[in-house]
């Protein structure tokens, strides 16, 4: 072994660079910007909304979270009763992805299972490597927050929509331009 790659081994056995080199490259701030530059067209990225900051609290509670949402272009629908029986709906919501983007040591409190009868789905982890992993939870933003309330206000009973998303391989693009 030259004397070079001697210095080279050791150095990197006490500092430990293939680790750091991973966790700077794949860090919460720079895997955001990967996702958000290679959107696909009419995607967005926008500030994480409070219901998504109520699912960080209950699951990745720490200060180097990257929390935000990816809202699409397609339109979805909220049907609703009123209290004279009268059946409506209303394209008020957008596709959307809430992310979620912790280091890779990092333990989320998420449980197994959600035993909770109608709950919204958990997020789930859609990529992992040493020095990030990536949770996501599809669902619906609306849009016109005004237009809801005013819906919310005099409404018997409301459903959405199914979610279905137009970025149909959205968990295997993520992927990718983190890997990259």
């Amino acid at each position: 072994m030259s004397s070079r790659s001697y210095v080279v081994l050791v150095s990197c056995l006490l500092v430990g660079c293939s680790d750091n080199r991973s966790r700077t490259s794949l860090d919460p701030a720079t895997a955001r910007s990967n996702i958000v530059a290679s959107l696909p067209t009419g995607w967005v990225s926008s500030s994480a909304p409070r219901q998504q900051q109520g699912f960080t609290t209950d699951y990745f509670a720490h200060p180097e979270t990257e929390e935000f949402m990816l809202v699409g272009p397609q339109t979805n629908i909220i049907y609703w009763t009123d209290h004279a029986g009268q059946s409506h709906r209303e394209g008020l919501a957008r596709e959307c992805l809430y992310v979620w983007i912790v280091h890779g040591e990092f333990q989320s409190r998420l449980p197994r299972f959600n035993f909770r009868i109608g709950a919204a789905r958990l997020p789930e982890r859609v990529y992992s490597a040493r020095g990030i992993r990536v949770y996501t939870r599809e669902t619906h933003h609306i849009a016109d927050t005004n237009r809801f309330d005013e819906i919310m206000k005099d409404n018997a009973m409301s459903s959405w929509g199914d979610i279905s998303l137009s970025w149909k391989n959205w968990r295997r693009d993520i992927a990718g331009f983190l890997a990259k």
